[in-house]
């Protein structure tokens, strides 16, 4: 500082001014005045004594920063004259000191510190605006331990920009006010060295170094007490815990969440409930809590949602850990409160009868189908008219199923509904499926199904092989429709009838099974039809024609040509000839006439039996005047020798029939006309209500077959067999040829 004294004697009344030179001019001085503003200091000036003091600051320094010593001038007065005396300062520069700064010390994450670091000379500035302004200011360097040495230092702004998620740092250049509040990312580095100067713009500085080593502050975490979710939310902010609701003072800092429900740990994804339940999504980062909820995740059965937590509540537990030993948990309850289900609206159906209903998904769905545990469906059937109103499928087929309607398969998981009605079944109906979600809630949706009568149809023909009188024609037909019933009972005669349109005397029909019946007894042609009756308006009629003949009818004649009567004597390779054909053959003993061929006797034969034009077509090519023998005197020679001579018998079959005894009764004039008697499979069946074998229309391709010695064989029930040998290999005999036989009445 500076202390002035006036010397001389003291004179009363005198009085002292001071002033000083800036701008160009002298400018008076104070008691008090700051002449370097703020930052310089006080001048203490008596105007009665004329002493004169300055307390300096650096603001006040002119050594060493280009600024000229101070002018001052005191002028002392006593009202008469004055005297003046003025002089130079020079005030030199004092080095700055940092006298308060933190020490080495531990702070803790999320808390801090804040200090006001202090320097004699701070804030002692001189500002003018020009370039001999002092200014004084701090600087902070920061580094930290990388895990083997501190980092080089760099300015705390450079810091501030480059040290990711950890805590800023916060620096008064002008005052030295230092404030931190590390976080958990400054936890993981754990020190920091911390170097702070001050300096006094007149070329002096001085600094300080502190080291701060932060501790680990376990994380906070937030959570609802209690999130309550709506199955089957659509909108995700109605089915997420944001980080609004989960929440920690660390998230973003080297944060991780883990989850847990009812005790186990879950992944980012994952479905409490299986794959019908919904998924939950999980961020480890932010903890937020995803979960669009299904009918396999409601705890509370009810579409009004609870009021306070069930006692099935989920209970979720969130961990938070910041990586540096710091964890926290909580938990809370979370609840999913039922949504109703929903049936789609089935179409109305129509399906003709004998033709499949087939209704899947996504025909007949429901939002809440097979989601869950405890879902099913139920299908209730109205069928008009019969005064039953809805009854369960499983009640509807036992009563059809007796009654001879098609059955409903149903499927109460899916919903699935596959139908393939019959003419019994005709009708309309009213369907009704319900969908039960398992929690209380159910959906019925109803539709109409019209099942279509359409027209029977025959399945089977006759057999309208030539009839003789006599015999008996048979015919079973089927029928599309054949032995439907209405399952509601006969009474609404909705039934399956036949009928025959103006049938021949003694043909008979059976209405349920359309068995029909008949004797032959006129040769005729006979058109037959058979009429089937649905029961519901249709109608299939079915015609054939049956042709009753004579015996001489049922030959077929042909057209030969006239030389086929010209022979007049048969050689050694007729039929009847000579005896090189073996055992089988017929022959004809000696002595019986021959030459007979055009001669008026066989003439006359021919007359008889066949018209002037036509001979019999035999499949040998030979004619009727074949089976004769040269040398005969004539027919009646012929005859005469024929009839003393039985034709070989025919032989049984190996295997026989398998039919129980079936005596021949009235069947010996069939028998005795040729026909053959049918043991077919069908037959065979028949014989189990013991019903006789048919004679087959057709007859046999024999001549009259005596039964002698095969009584006993027939009484078994054995097959007689006119197709094989000895007849049909007897070279001397051909089938063909015993058909002559036949028309001479053998």
């Amino acid at each position: 500082g500076l202390q002035s004294y006036p010397g001389g004697p003291t004179f009363i009344g005198v009085t002292y001014s001071l002033e000083i030179f800036s701008g160009g001019t002298w400018n008076t001085v104070n008691d008090g005045d700051q002449i370097n503003g703020p930052g310089g200091g006080l001048i203490s000036f008596d105007d009665a004594t004329g002493v004169f003091s300055w307390d300096t600051r650096n603001a006040d320094v002119t050594q060493g920063n280009g600024r000229s010593p101070y002018q001052f001038r005191i002028t002392a007065g006593d009202g008469v004259g004055t005297t003046q005396q003025a002089f130079d300062v020079t005030v030199t520069n004092a080095a700055t000191l940092i006298d308060s700064a933190p020490g080495d010390q531990t702070i803790t994450e999320d808390v801090g510190i804040s200090y006001n670091i202090h320097a004699i000379d701070e804030a002692h500035d001189w500002i003018v605006g020009g370039a001999t302004d002092i200014v004084t200011y701090y600087d902070l360097q920061v580094s930290y331990w990388d895990g083997s040495a501190f980092t080089a230092s760099v300015d705390y702004v450079a810091y501030n920009a480059s040290n990711g998620d950890r805590g800023d740092v916060t620096f008064d250049t002008a005052t030295g006010q230092f404030d931190w509040v590390p976080n958990n990312a400054d936890t993981a580095i754990g020190q920091f060295r911390f170097t702070v100067t001050h300096h006094d713009d007149n070329g002096t500085l001085d600094s300080r170094n502190f080291t701060l080593t932060v501790l680990n502050n376990p994380p906070t975490l937030t959570v609802p007490g209690w999130w309550l979710l709506h199955e089957d939310d659509t909108n995700p902010a109605d089915y997420t815990l944001d980080q609004t609701n989960i929440s920690s003072d660390d998230e973003g800092l080297g944060l991780t969440y883990r989850l847990f429900i009812n005790g186990n740990e879950f992944s980012t994804s994952d479905q409490p409930n299986g794959a019908t339940g919904g998924t939950i999504y999980f961020d480890t980062h932010t903890g937020e809590v995803r979960w669009p909820t299904t009918n396999a995740d409601v705890t509370f059965n009810s579409i009004v949602a609870p009021v306070a937590p069930t006692s099935g509540a989920y209970i979720f537990t969130i961990e938070a850990n910041d990586g540096n030993g710091g964890i926290t948990t909580t938990t809370f309850q979370v609840d999913v409160y039922n949504a109703a289900t929903d049936v789609n609206d089935v179409p109305n159906q129509v399906v003709d009868e004998d033709t499949a209903l087939s209704l899947g998904d996504p025909d007949v769905t429901a939002i809440d189908e097979r989601i869950g545990g405890g879902t099913f469906y139920t299908l209730e059937i109205d069928r008009s008219g019969d005064g039953a109103g809805f009854i369960d499928v499983g009640a509807y087929n036992a009563l059809v199923t007796a009654g001879g309607g098609a059955p409903i398969t149903f499927d109460t998981s899916t919903g699935a509904i596959d139908w393939a009605p019959r003419n019994a079944d005709v009708g309309q109906y009213t369907f009704q499926v319900t969908h039960f979600d398992g929690h209380a809630s159910n959906d019925a949706d109803q539709f109409d199904v019209t099942v279509r009568n359409t027209a029977p149809e025959f399945t089977s023909s006759p057999d309208t092989s030539m009839l003789r009188p006599g015999m008996h024609f048979t015919y079973n037909p089927s029928t599309t429709d054949e032995g439907q019933h209405d399952w509601r009972g006969d009474p609404r005669d909705d039934r399956v009838v036949y009928s025959l349109d103006t049938p021949p005397s003694g043909m008979t029909v059976n209405p349920d099974t359309g068995l029909i019946q008949w004797e032959a007894t006129l040769p005729g042609n006979y058109t037959i039809t058979v009429l089937v009756h649905d029961g519901n308006g249709g109608i299939a009629t079915q015609t054939f024609d049956l042709f009753v003949a004579a015996l001489i009818d049922e030959l077929p004649i042909e057209h030969r040509p006239d030389t086929a009567t010209q022979n007049t004597s048969f050689g050694e390779n007729s039929v009847f000839g000579g005896r090189d054909h073996g055992e089988k053959g017929l022959g004809l003993p000696p002595g019986v006439p021959g030459g007979l061929l055009g001669s008026t006797p066989m003439t006359s034969l021919q007359g008889r039996l066949l018209p002037d034009d036509a001979l019999m077509p035999l499949y040998s090519g030979h004619g009727l005047e074949d089976i004769f023998k040269q040398g005969a005197s004539g027919p009646e020679d012929l005859l005469a020798w024929l009839e003393g001579h039985d034709l070989k018998q025919p032989s049984l079959e190996p295997a026989g029939s398998t039919a129980p005894i079936t005596p021949l009764t009235g069947y010996g004039s069939g028998v005795a006309h040729g026909q053959r008697l049918d043991f077919s499979a069908e037959e065979l069946h028949l014989w189990q209500d013991l019903l006789q074998p048919q004679l087959v229309h057709g007859g046999s391709e024999s001549p009259d077959t005596p039964l002698e010695g095969f009584a006993s064989a027939i009484e078994e029930g054995r097959r007689l067999n006119f197709n094989h040998y000895p007849i049909r290999e007897a070279r001397a005999f051909l089938l063909e040829d015993l058909r002559a036989g036949d028309v001479l009445g053998l």
